[in-house]
């Protein structure tokens, strides 16, 4: 409880008025009686802002939101008193978001149930916490202002927004990959799964004939086999330094959780297991498997992954990974690579190679490419197009010493890469080697 800002405007016109009274020798009662009428009103005022408003206060949120979309939180406000005022609600919403609706003023007319909403802006991923509301009204004079305080403690998670991968997979359950940028390869009669029964066609062997079914139907009938399922992706996801660049607003580790995600569903959709560990300063393990939930499983899992400050160690993460993974394994390395780390990340492909199918999948930064194809104006223009061109170099000799290794590497732009990443996949499982 606090005077009202004008309490002390009130207070200096009556200093003002008792100056002006002194150096004109007017009666003191020109000021005696609006400083005794003030004192009393004040006193009065105090009494009546004494008892807090009978109020209960409820938020409604969601649960779980998506990263960079505005939300509705609704505030209902129980008034039990009989007087009238206008109020201010202030809701102690978390700080990494944004809000631009407070305050929010209700005008309060009786007993009853007022509602409001405010739009908050999720800007960050991870669990966050709403903590208390704050209603400041008025006395009934004005004199006065109080603020009470109601707890309402409630957890709300950000997701990765996710609606982009979501289109696409949808796209694949349609079956619609060309729509997406897929490209889906099947090798008819390879694989040990048995599929179906089809006409016997040239080049298959007699081994591939259903003797039983031919003599059923009295023509050459062949057993058509699919690729197993059950085998296991698993990714390596850098949660290092070097992936908090930023590409169109977007970090490259925001832009690698993306193409995780999708990369998850396609993979379960496949029969697959799935899972991933991240590394470099964050470090978080889903075992591989296939979910009953699906996707859902999985971003739960890395809502909140954050990326560090710290440098990754690839060699690490290749001997954790060989510790998780009790059988051959496709295994994604989402990172940027840069050539200084080149000694051990070859020593890592080296370790993860001995029994596994590996793939790095590496950003390439676009103000990198820009620099190259801008127009070189000036001296500090040339220098930076000579320095990207020289990055870029040093990425290709070790992109080729990767390729040399059996390393399967994918070097794309941020956005290109969760198309690129289900389609090496695709072939991979296609071509018997998943």
């Amino acid at each position: 409880m606090r005077p009202h800002p004008r309490v002390i405007y009130i207070i200096l016109g009556l200093f003002i008025g008792s100056f002006i009274v002194e150096i004109t020798n007017l009666p003191h009662e020109f000021v005696d009686i609006p400083c005794l009428l003030f004192i009393i009103l004040f006193a009065l005022d105090t009494l009546t802002i004494a008892r807090a408003l009978k109020l209960d206060i409820k938020r409604t949120l969601p649960h779980n939101v998506a990263l960079g979309t505005n939300t509705k939180v609704m505030l209902s406000l129980d008034y039990q008193g009989q007087r009238k005022v206008k109020i201010e609600v202030y809701d102690h919403y978390p700080v990494e978001h944004t809000v631009n609706d407070f305050p929010l003023d209700i005008f309060l007319d009786g007993p009853g149930i007022y509602e409001s909403e405010y739009t908050i802006h999720a800007k960050k991923r991870g669990l966050f916490s709403f903590s208390s509301t704050e209603v400041r009204y008025p006395s009934r004079l004005g004199l006065w202002r109080r603020t009470i305080k109601g707890e309402i403690k409630q957890d709300i998670r950000v997701y990765p927004n996710y609606k982009e991968q979501l289109k696409l997979g949808l796209l694949f359950t349609e079956n619609r990959l060309s729509d997406m940028g897929i490209h889906r390869m099947r090798m008819r009669g390879e694989g040990t799964v048995f599929n179906q029964l089809r006409d016997f066609r040239k080049g298959d062997t007699l081994s591939k004939v259903d003797w039983k079914a031919t003599a059923r139907v009295n023509k050459p009938i062949a057993k058509d086999f699919q690729l197993e399922t059950q085998q296991q992706a698993f990714v390596l996801l850098d949660s290092g330094v070097k992936m908090s660049s930023e590409h169109q607003g977007i970090s490259l580790f925001d832009q690698a959780l993306n193409s995780l995600l999708l990369l998850s569903y396609i993979v379960q959709k496949q029969g697959d297991a799935f899972g991933f560990l991240s590394f470099g300063g964050t470090n978080k393990l889903l075992r591989p498997a296939c979910y009953s939930s699906g996707s859902q499983q999985v971003l739960h899992h890395l809502y909140d992954l954050e990326v560090s400050d710290q440098n990754s160690d690839y060699l690490k993460a290749a001997a954790a990974s060989r510790q998780i993974l009790s059988k051959r394994s496709l295994v994604i390395i989402l990172t940027n690579i840069r050539e200084e780390e080149s000694p051990e990340i070859l020593a890592a492909m080296d370790l993860l190679k001995r029994k596994h199918i590996v793939v790095l999948a590496s950003f390439r930064e676009p103000a990198i490419d820009q620099f190259i194809h801008d127009d070189l104006i000036d001296t500090d223009q040339a220098l930076s197009a000579l320095a990207a061109r020289d990055t870029l170099a040093k990425r290709y000799a070790l992109r080729k010493k990767l390729i040399d290794k059996g390393v399967r590497v994918i070097d794309c732009l941020p956005q290109e890469l969760p198309i690129s990443l289900c389609n090496e996949y695709l072939y991979l499982k296609s071509s018997g080697l998943v």
